[in-house]
């Protein structure tokens, strides 16, 4: 039988009760998520006021000068490029760009000068080279026997030369002591003579032959007349017969060699004659002497030739090593030993061995957005940040604004020179350049050095208008004497805004525009008669619906007011009404 006390209804489970940390927790995530997403969203779902607006215009003749009582320390300071009189207010806006690090103006390349194979690089990244030194070498074997050929061949030309020479010498000689057109004409004198001697002779030779004939014939007739009576042998009769027949032809000899000696008289003449003429116009002698010259001018063309052809081949020679143009450090090795360079490829670096750059030389290479380029001129103090040292400040200088912009990054390049380099700096390295603004004249008060105006606090040093001037238009500026100011749209974002008051100082009225001088640069947004606003709310702007003024006094030549992004038009001025000048 069971115990009736161990037997019985089992009791229904306990549920745990809740802890307000289950409940809690979860509505303090999920209100603390609507409260970030309301204040998130809050500058878009605010209220916005719509307003019309136009822009401040550049005065050209604001005052840029520094105060008489800072003016030796801006003097002093601005021969280092830089301005440390922080009491006056400076005309412009500083600004800031990137850029990187180059050799100042340019790098340097030591260039192979002559086409060959790199047998050995001396020097490597980061060595420092002097002027002069040597840097790589080339293969030189077939510069070396090119230079020996041509050795060879100035010899050569050497022994032309001489020849020359020596032909040139004879011919000279010929033409100053014309022995041999002399010897012809005395020898044609010499024979002209002999001919008339002999035709002269000619007359008394044969009358001696006709009496020798003659007599001949009177012998012949009395061995005749004695063979008849034989008191004469035969032989005496044919002896005396030849004897005669034998004169009688010497006389005709005789008689037939006139005409030969009157021709032979004649071109003994003829000879002389041309002699003589040969004598005076010494033609074939002053051929040979010029052509003797000519000689001698190809000989010694031949021979300059020749040495320039070994000047080359001893320059290329020389040019196979390969020496420092300048004293520097070399920034990058761009061959290795077994290259080949080429002067006349297309590679613009096929000839570059390294480059080099002087390390006392470096210059920035900025990219200024073209908003702020009318900020930027020549010779501009600037402080320059490296990335590598960002607790050191570099003082730099503008050296030139270049004239291209580039349409793709909307800046503009200007190269600014680091004026104290670090060892440290490379090309390259990337940096940071605050462009200082001009100084300007404060507004009033003694300025000492790092303070603002004796006698103010810091709120009206912070109120106090000051700095270079402005052109408004009348319908912007509210409230009258200390209390004119202006409203801008500041936190620009698109069409939107917020409105922040601007206390300005009146100089000068001008055609319905003030010039004013106040924490105002040209192109600011100013809202046109502005109404009801607080510092800080949201505005949405529009350019005025008013048609633009017929002219904008005091615009520098050639710069247009700057626009923003809904192109602003340019309202005429309304009347002044209630606003001291």
């Amino acid at each position: 039988m069971s115990n009736p006390t161990s037997v019985g209804a089992a009791a229904p489970p306990r549920h745990p009760r809740r802890s307000w940390m289950a409940i809690g927790l979860p509505l303090l995530v999920i209100v603390a998520t609507a409260g970030l997403i309301f204040w998130t969203a809050w500058p878009t779902l605010r209220p916005v006021k719509q307003v019309h607006v136009t822009q401040a215009v550049f005065d050209r003749n604001a005052p840029t000068a520094v105060h008489p009582v800072a003016q030796q320390s801006s003097d002093r300071d601005a021969k280092a490029g830089f301005d440390r009189h922080r009491g006056g207010r400076t005309s412009g806006q500083i600004v800031q760009a990137p850029g990187w690090l180059e050799a100042e103006p340019f790098y340097v390349a030591a260039t192979a000068l002559a086409d060959g194979v790199i047998q050995s690089v001396d020097v490597l990244e980061g060595d420092r080279v002097e002027k002069g030194q040597v840097v790589a070498k080339l293969v030189a074997e077939d510069s070396q026997l090119r230079l020996r050929q041509a050795e060879a061949a100035i010899a050569t030309a050497n022994s032309e030369l001489a020849s020359a020479k020596a032909r040139l010498t004879e011919a000279r000689q010929n033409w100053d002591e014309p022995v041999a057109l002399e010897k012809a004409v005395e020898t044609g004198e010499a024979m002209v003579a002999e001919a008339r001697a002999e035709l002269e002779q000619l007359p008394a030779l044969i009358q001696e032959a006709q009496a020798e004939r003659e007599r001949f014939d009177e012998q012949r007739d009395r061995i005749k007349q004695s063979y008849d009576a034989q008191a004469a042998s035969e032989t005496e009769l044919i002896i005396a017969r030849q004897q005669a027949a034998s004169a009688l032809a010497r006389v005709k000899s005789l008689e037939a060699r006139e005409p030969l000696l009157k021709a032979k008289l004649t071109r003994f003449e003829a000879e002389l004659r041309a002699a003589r003429r040969d004598l005076e116009l010494r033609i074939a002698d002053r051929r040979a002497l010029d052509e003797a010259k000519a000689n001698l001018k190809q000989a010694e063309a031949r021979v300059e030739r020749a040495q320039a052809d070994r000047d080359v081949a001893a320059l290329e020679l020389e040019r196979m090593t390969i020496r420092s143009p300048i004293d520097g450090v070399v920034q990058q090795r761009i061959k290795v030993p077994g290259d080949k360079v080429m002067l006349g490829a297309d590679d613009r670096m096929s000839a570059h061995i390294v480059h080099l750059y002087d390390p006392e030389r470096l210059q920035v290479r900025v990219d200024v957005p073209l908003a702020d380029a009318s900020n930027i001129f020549a010779g501009q103090a600037c402080e320059v940040v490296v990335e590598i040292l960002p607790d050191q400040t570099f003082r730099g200088e503008v050296l030139r604004i270049t004239h291209l912009a580039d349409l793709q990054k909307n800046t503009l390049e200007v190269k600014v020179k680091v004026i104290d380099p670090s060892p440290l700096l490379r090309p390259d390295m990337l940096t940071r350049v605050k462009f200082l603004p001009r100084r300007a004249e404060p507004a009033s008060g003694k300025t000492t050095q790092g303070q603002g105006p004796v006698g103010n606090s810091a709120a009206s040093s912070a109120t106090r208008p000051s700095g270079a001037t402005v052109l408004v238009p009348g319908d912007v500026v509210v409230g009258q004497g200390d209390a004119k100011r202006v409203w801008t749209v500041a936190d620009r974002r698109a069409d939107r805004g917020v409105a922040r008051p601007v206390t300005i100082q009146t100089v000068s009225q001008q055609d319905g525009w003030l010039r004013v001088r106040g924490d105002l640069q040209p192109g600011t947004l100013l809202i046109i008669n502005p109404q009801n606003l607080k510092d800080g709310q949201p505005v949405k702007f529009s350019s005025a619906p008013e048609s633009a003024p017929e002219s904008t006094p005091e615009l520098a030549p050639g710069l247009a007011p700057e626009t923003n992004s809904m192109s602003t038009a340019r309202t005429r001025p309304a009347p002044v009404k209630g606003v001291a000048s």
